[in-house]
């Protein structure tokens, strides 16, 4: 019976490696062909049609270097068949999946100083996508784009880099949820009469911070009379006047063909399909134009693919999607030049009415075992990676990560709520990334369990106000994660804006903050200070073993009162959070969670906000509310090096960031 076991399991092993194929792709190819090497497919798509026919064994379909462009998803279903589906390029050859088309140099024309034209219909595009209202929570397909050596150019501004001061306002245009219909925008002065130079101003776009630090909106001009400008839509928090106390209102005018001065802008004349750039140096062969209006990759409900040494890129939607996926690896890969996000993780990020409320995205998808590592994400529009997966109801992790990845620039059409990194669900983890350069957050996490350690933080949080570089807030459901071991570094905000590396927002606790580097982080600057740390009314969170360097403010905490916790616990949406989306009164989460007990007989104070440990290097004050609960913190005025002082723990730096 042995003996015929073991023949048994050598036939298949020996079936198995018989099956394993082998399916080549290269521009000259046909799809027609086998896919030998010798005989190779034209396209990802007709190699992932010969896959589909294989039974048993592995398959791989290695690319050979070049540009492959697609103006549809590139869709890798569920082939239950092979045990493994690899998609790789081809010894380290340079493959590019394009969700734009290349523009050859011979079609672009000088018609002025620095000014060239690219008639696009004579290209034969004429797809242009639409220019939407987008911003705050509030994620829209990118319209055609213009991408330059790499770059995403901007529609011709004014000013070309700086905003104006919102004027006074005399309708604040803001939207009323409960009427149906059109409803008037916002009318507002601005300084100057500078509209009087354009021609039309009923095709100019309003991008800006019109009443909140924490949300900007991209709002369509009706007509700009005299310096009064009057929205053409109405925005979640309307227009108010900026002053002394609110320097974060500002906004800029763009889509103006007049402005068009200044290298790194371009204007599309709709009507004729004329696209006009501004360059000022030689010119490069290096011009696509976005087309793809959905996900270049999608993954659903797929097990066991890997892709590896790819370029994704160019399109005006994501550059991978998945969801309810088991086992899929992404590595070596760079997704960049996006209208939308990188890589979205779970079934609702696909869903962009969604964005309104990120934590709608933190309960659906069941993905799990999913990696991204040693990838490079840039130039995206509304975020880097969002993942989600697990089982919140039973707490079971994804097991998700996202390891060894820089991100970098995610943020350049929506400002805010577009993080680098997005966690919901249960159990996922960032680790030795490098997130920097963007003008908003680097992690907004909401769900359970989560791990962010030895990432290396910096430069993020640039233009915005009452944010934090990791995020959470109002929902205590969402708890039990730890941010450890990590780099936060030159967290202040050039426009002495009120910024934190991190921020717990909004009544959420139960996060463990420990063995963190905060350098050069916070904002003392302003009216309201900010630490490098900053809790808004929640609690029951640690910190401990945490080194601040040279921050003017460790800790900022604002306490609530009975009567705002209870205006906040009463209200749907967080009865929603705690008894539906979870139960925070089930014996798992209690016994998980103990400290949420309370809220079963309506005493919603959460228990106190616990230091210790913490060594402060040069930082002006330890704390700014006394009712943080401290032990043990050490202030110095210059770092000692390795002589640390007794109880304070050694934090090795060189284990955080990119590995080499």
């Amino acid at each position: 019976m042995r003996l015929l076991v073991f023949f048994l399991l050598c036939s298949f092993n020996i079936f198995a490696q018989n099956n394993d194929k082998i399916f080549y792709v290269a521009p000259g190819g046909n799809d027609q062909s086998a896919g030998s090497i010798d005989q190779p497919l034209r396209s990802l798509n007709g190699a992932l049609q010969k896959a589909a026919s294989v039974k048993g064994g592995t398959v791989s379909i290695l690319i050979r270097g070049g540009t492959y462009f697609t103006d549809k998803t590139i869709s890798i279903g569920n082939n239950s068949n092979v045990q493994q589906l690899t998609i790789a390029n081809y010894k380290g050859e340079k493959v590019l999946l394009s969700g734009g088309v290349k523009i050859d140099k011979s079609a672009v024309k000088k018609t002025a100083a620095n000014i060239y034209q690219i008639d696009l219909k004579k290209a034969g595009i004429t797809d242009y996508g639409e220019l939407q209202q987008h911003g705050h929570r509030n994620a829209v397909t990118a319209p055609l784009e213009l991408f330059y050596k790499g770059q995403a150019l901007e529609l011709a501004r004014w000013p070309n880099k700086d905003f104006l001061p919102i004027g006074k306002v005399t309708n604040p245009g803001i939207k009323d949820k409960s009427v149906t219909g059109d409803q008037a925008g916002a009318v507002f002065a601005y300084s100057g009469d500078r509209a009087a130079k354009w021609k039309k101003t009923d095709q100019v776009w309003v991008s800006g911070f019109l009443a909140n630090g924490f949300a900007n909106d991209n709002v369509p001009v009706k007509s700009i009379d005299g310096n009064e400008i009057t929205l053409d839509a109405t925005t979640s928090y309307g227009v108010k006047s900026t002053d002394a106390s609110s320097p974060f209102r500002r906004f800029f005018l763009y889509n103006i063909p007049e402005e068009l001065d200044s290298s790194g802008e371009y204007y599309l004349d709709r009507a004729t399909g004329i696209l006009s750039f501004y360059n000022s140096g030689d010119l490069a062969d290096e011009l696509f134009v976005s087309m793809c209006s959905t996900p270049i990759i999608s993954l659903i409900n797929s097990d066991n693919v890997t892709l590896s040494g790819l370029e994704i890129g160019y399109g005006r939607d994501m550059g991978i999607y998945a969801q309810g996926t088991k086992n899929i690896n992404i590595k070596n890969c760079t997704v960049m030049n996006l209208g939308t996000v990188g890589i979205g993780i779970g079934k609702n990020t696909a869903d962009k009415s969604l964005y309104k409320s990120y934590e709608e995205l933190i309960s659906f998808d069941k993905t799990s075992a999913f990696a991204i590592k040693s990838c490079k994400i840039y130039n995206t529009g509304t975020g880097g990676i969002f993942m989600t997966g697990g089982d919140r109801q039973n707490l079971l992790p994804a097991g998700n990560i996202i390891d060894n990845t820089e991100i970098y620039n995610y943020a350049r059409r929506n400002w805010v709520s577009s993080p680098a990194v997005f966690l919901g669900g249960v159990g996922n983890t960032i680790k030795n990334c490098f997130i920097h350069d963007s003008q908003g957050q680097a992690i907004m996490y909401w769900g359970n369990n989560h791990d962010i350690s030895y990432n290396k933080i910096q430069d993020v949080v640039q233009e915005i106000n009452d944010q934090g570089a990791v995020y959470t807030g109002r929902d205590r459901s969402s708890t039990g994660t730890r941010i450890h071991n990590n780099l936060f570094e030159d967290l202040v905000s050039p426009r002495g804006y009120m910024v934190a590396a991190v921020y717990i927002d909004d009544g959420s606790g139960g996060i463990k903050v420990d063995s963190n580097v905060f350098k050069n982080c916070g904002s003392v600057q302003g009216k309201q200070k900010f630490g490098a740390v900053h809790i808004n009314g929640g609690g029951d969170n640690t910190f401990a073993d945490n080194n601040f360097v040279n921050c003017g403010l460790a800790v900022s905490m604002t306490s609530w009162t009975d009567e705002k916790w209870k205006t906040l616990m009463g209200t749907k949406e967080m009865s929603k959070k705690l008894k539906s989306d979870v139960n925070t009164n089930s014996a798992l989460f209690l016994k998980r969670y103990p400290y949420l007990k309370k809220l079963a007989s309506n005493d919603y104070r959460p228990g106190p906000n616990k230091f210790k440990n913490s060594l402060c290097i040069n930082v002006g004050r330890f704390s700014s509310n006394k009712s943080v609960l401290d032990s043990n913190t050490v202030s110095l005025s210059k770092d000692p090096g390795a002589a640390r002082l007794k109880g304070l723990k050694q934090i090795n730096v060189s284990n955080i960031g990119l590995r080499k």
